[in-house]
């Protein structure tokens, strides 16, 4: 058990570092889920930094940030992630030294939607 809050608790990520915290099947995250709504915060970074969100299992981090933060400063950002099968995310801080806090505001499932048509009626089964 526990949330992706407490895996980052005490982990301060050093200059060039990840952390892969596992975000499904904890807390109300269901463990089938595809996808989730991160609040990303960047706690008293030791240089101007950013971070970068993104599915564990990618074999190459984006280029795009998802997060940036000045020197002694506290930043958050909402991020949407694709989750992997693992349910696990992975954060990058480029440069410096920083604390970072993940609170989970939600999550994304798949969804197969099977539409069957008679001449009567149409029904949506929900599958």
């Amino acid at each position: 058990s526990g949330t992706a809050l407490s895996q980052c608790e005490g982990k301060a990520l050093s200059a060039n570092s990840s952390l892969t915290i596992q975000v499904a099947g904890l807390g109300s995250v269901p463990i089938s889920a595809t996808g989730a709504v991160l609040n990303v915060t960047a706690i008293m970074p030791t240089q101007p930094t950013y971070l970068t969100v993104y599915p564990s299992s990618d074999t190459t981090r984006p280029t795009a940030s998802n997060l940036n933060a000045n020197t002694d400063t506290t930043v958050a950002n909402l991020v949407e992630v694709q989750l992997p099968v693992d349910g696990k995310v992975t954060i990058y801080n480029f440069t410096g030294q920083v604390n970072v806090a993940v609170d989970v505001e939600g999550y994304t499932t798949t969804v197969q939607l099977q539409v069957q048509a008679s001449t009567s009626h149409l029904q949506i089964l929900h599958a």
